[in-house]
């Protein structure tokens, strides 16, 4: 896989192909870290490439800008909701770990006149 925080900065493609490959392989504990790792460095190569570099030049923000900058807002969300789902996670497995299922009495019948 390609280390992201390489100082080779991988372009959009290969970014978007390791998120492809990251979907399709077997589930691993650092998952949605890593999933998160790469849609924030897309959405910071989205607006650094294609929205930040064409605004001098276009004088506003054209359609085609705008829709860069709409995707790049999609890239964002989806990495809050995957940055969200980690969090629940870890907070979950928290629980499990620090506090243990309490042991059920053992109830014994009694007997009248003992």
């Amino acid at each position: 896989m390609t280390d992201i925080h390489n100082t080779n900065t991988p372009d959009i493609q290969t970014l978007t192909a390791e998120l492809q490959t990251l979907l399709q392989s077997p589930p691993e504990a650092n998952l949605l870290e890593r999933q998160t790792q790469i849609l924030d460095r897309l959405f910071t190569m989205i607006l650094d490439d294609k929205v930040t570099t064409r605004l001098p030049t276009c004088g506003g923000y054209p359609e085609s800008v705008q829709k860069w900058l709409i995707f790049a807002l999609k890239i964002q969300k989806q990495c809050t909701d995957t940055a969200k789902a980690k969090a629940a996670m870890d907070y979950m497995n928290g629980l499990n770990t620090v506090h243990t299922a309490p042991r059920p009495l053992k109830i014994e019948k009694r007997t009248e006149g003992s």
